[in-house]
């Protein structure tokens, strides 16, 4: 999230950002996405390519990202959502 109010991704925030966009980025941890692996752990897309890049290799840990599900989280209200659902 940059201080726009605004959600990017890693190579928007550091052309938003630039030579501060790597410690802004690491930061932002809680407005990471994160994906369900097989073992039902949530995972960032780096810690999920360390999971799965020695079984499935590098095209194979990309697939499993996506078709994996996304985390849900707890919002204020009580309920849980996924980042897109919490977004709207």
């Amino acid at each position: 999230l940059g201080d726009d109010g605004k959600l990017y991704n890693a190579k928007e925030f550091k052309e938003f950002y630039g030579k501060e966009g790597k410690d802004k980025w690491t930061k932002n941890d809680k407005y990471t996405e994160r994906r369900l692996a097989k073992n039902n752990k949530a995972y960032t897309v780096f810690e999920f390519r360390d999971y799965y890049v020695d079984t499935w290799g590098e095209a194979g840990w990309v697939q499993e990202w996506k078709s994996a599900k996304p985390e849900e989280r707890k919002a204020n209200d009580g309920k849980w959502y996924t980042w897109e659902e919490f977004q709207k």
